[in-house]
């Protein structure tokens, strides 16, 4: 599929934030009308994605890393969105990365051959299907294994499918972690067993390192640091059953990923050409709420902007300092923070927050006498976009004069 028809689609009942005035007209007319997001084609509950914020992350996380050193495979997962995935592509990103093969497909189709499904698979089904797709020369599809068992199933797979390959990271990991090797003893066995099974072709290593600590405290910095220093160690062992001339050593979510690029940089190896991948996913939209908070502030650091808002009406206001918007926990997600207001209509000041929500109403708490009417628009940012992006298929993208410029389609 072409990207272009995804702009072809006509907007009917059931998609969300769409007025009746949009009702069997196509996205590319919409946008053809260059009307604004209060002009008439839109209502509330919607999300909007802003223009600007896109920009400015994609660009300087690019720049983050080319300046590190650094590949980037952004964990699309985040956004679902093969428009948002081809801006990405664009800046330079050589790798997508996604969770589920189920997820690998959507950027599959849309022509994204190079992608990391950071989990290791172990259902045949899937398994033989990436060994399939891996057959064609253009596709370069990556995945974890973590154990002699998923080994096992791997060459299983491969000896009924003697033609295709896998291509694998050992992923390693950490005591009540998610995924990935505890014992380091068991790297060498592993790679030993795959490196003796046709088809099984070794990239190097991986770990993920974003839930490990609390926060960006000394000791959080220690617990990090020790981690992926562990990665590296696996890398020593995993080295010489890499035939490749290069050697993948990949980390790195939305918020310590500067703690992967100090430690991973410091690698070296006497055999291998060294490719460091980061795979964040949370920086191209950032927050308001938990990126915000825990994301690298530093003089070198990227610099990113929130850009996401969620907009609800004015319902009704039976308390001076209280008033009730219309989305809920069905439209924005609650998983790190409750959303934050920050404006009402395109510039008005507003100072309050979000205490509570119910599954259609949010609860707008604060000095809102003079800033509030019924029927106003307010804009509230969100905390950890995954849980947002798959509450909306279509997201208005506006300028910042609020002009929708573009629609950003997702695919969950």
């Amino acid at each position: 599929m072409e990207i272009s028809s995804i702009y072809d689609e006509v907007i009917d009942f059931t998609h969300k934030g769409f007025s009746d005035n949009a009702q069997g007209k196509s996205l590319k007319s919409l946008l053809a009308q260059g009307e604004s997001l209060f002009g008439g084609n839109h209502f509330t509950p919607i999300a909007t994605l802003k223009a600007s914020a896109l920009k400015n992350n994609v660009e300087q996380m690019a720049r983050y890393c080319s300046n590190a050193g650094f590949e980037l495979a952004p964990h699309v997962k985040t956004h679902m969105s093969p428009q948002l995935a081809k801006m990405q592509i664009d800046a330079g990103a050589t790798y997508l990365t996604v969770a589920t093969l189920w997820q690998a497909r959507v950027f599959l189709q849309f022509g994204c051959k190079s992608i990391i499904i950071a989990n290791e698979v172990v259902d045949i089904a899937s398994l033989r299907e990436i060994a399939t797709l891996n057959k064609n020369p253009l596709n370069e599809i990556i995945c974890y294994v973590d154990s002699i068992s998923g080994a096992k199933i791997i060459e299983k797979v491969l000896l009924e499918n003697p033609s295709g390959c896998l291509h694998l990271l050992l992923e390693i990991g950490y005591p009540a972690g998610r995924g990935g090797i505890r014992d380091l003893d068991e790297v060498k066995k592993i790679a030993l067993r795959l490196a003796n099974t046709p088809g099984a072709i070794i990239r190097g290593v991986t770990g993920f390192e974003g839930i490990l600590s609390g926060g960006r405290t000394p000791e959080g910095y220690a617990e990090m640091e020790v981690f992926c220093q562990r990665i590296l160690n696996a890398a020593d062992l995993v080295s010489e059953y890499v035939d490749r001339p290069e050697i993948i050593i990949s980390a790195g979510g939305s918020a310590f990923f500067d703690v992967v690029v100090r430690v991973f940089t410091q690698y070296k190896s006497a055999t291998h050409k060294i490719r460091r991948i980061l795979r964040s996913g949370g920086y191209l939209s950032f927050d308001h709420g938990l990126y915000g908070r825990v994301s690298p502030q530093g003089d070198s650091s990227p610099s990113l902007k929130p850009a996401i808002e969620v907009w609800g009406s004015i319902l009704t206001q039976p308390e001076g300092d209280l008033a009730l918007l219309n989305f809920g926990k069905r439209d924005v997600g609650i998983d790190v923070d409750n959303p934050n207001p920050v404006r009402v209509g395109h510039d008005g000041a507003i100072s309050a927050c979000i205490p509570k929500l119910n599954d259609q109403h949010a609860y707008l708490v604060g000095k809102l006498d003079s800033s509030v009417s019924l029927g106003d628009w307010v804009a509230c940012g969100i905390s950890h976009p995954c849980t947002t992006f798959d509450k909306w298929r279509i997201f208005p993208v506006i300028d910042d004069n609020d002009k929708v410029v573009d629609y950003v389609r997702t695919y969950f």
